[in-house]
């Protein structure tokens, strides 16, 4: 772990290069798709192991930010949504505060699940977790890609998915369930004037 500390931003830096360069290809071209899907996995592994290096874990979450975004507001990245949740929870949970990008990020996940990532929402819920129980009152802030709160937007989808007929849906409504639940609890923390 200590020898790649070194030098995992400029890998990192790298790879999303790499990546925007196969999955610019589209998906019709397998195997670009393969190699776009191990540039981001090998973040992903880097990531993982810079979690006693938040230095370098900071330098290494702004250099991957344009990524997580550009993904998270574009239907064409579908397949490598299971990636840059995995990216969130891990920035989430190891890095010393959670800064705007990530809230940034957040918003647009919560956009993507309400409208063209609906089946994703338990794929998601260890990085909304992650920031309900690090900072919930971020969850009060606009989500600029909706102009609503983040907790409006979380009501909403958790809502649309207890609210489903679909049978295959049931996945998602019992993690919306434990998605407000957490809330709801991270929530008691602040100020009885917060309105969502």
């Amino acid at each position: 772990t200590v020898e790649i500390v070194p030098i995992a931003p400029v890998m990192v830096a790298k790879l999303i290069e790499q990546f925007q360069g196969y999955a610019s290809q589209g998906q019709e071209d397998d195997d670009a798709s393969f190699a776009a899907s191990t540039c981001i996995d090998a973040i992903g592994t880097i990531v993982a192991k810079l979690d006693k290096h938040r230095g370098c874990l900071g330098e290494v979450e702004a250099s991957c930010l344009p990524l997580l975004l550009t993904v998270l507001s574009e239907e064409r990245y579908f397949e490598y949504l299971d990636v840059i949740f995995n990216l969130m929870s891990k920035f989430t949970y190891m890095s010393e505060t959670i800064g705007p990008g990530m809230w940034r990020c957040a918003g647009l996940l919560m956009v993507a699940v309400d409208s063209w990532a609906t089946d994703y929402l338990a794929e998601c819920c260890i990085p909304l977790l992650n920031l309900m129980t690090r900072d919930v009152a971020g969850f009060y802030n606009v989500n600029e890609a909706t102009g609503e709160t983040l907790a409006r937007s979380l009501f909403d989808i958790c809502e649309a998915a207890i609210n489903t007929d679909n049978s295959d849906a049931e996945t998602e409504g019992k993690k919306s369930c434990e998605l407000l639940s957490n809330f709801l609890a991270c929530s008691q923390t602040l100020p009885l004037e917060v309105d969502y």
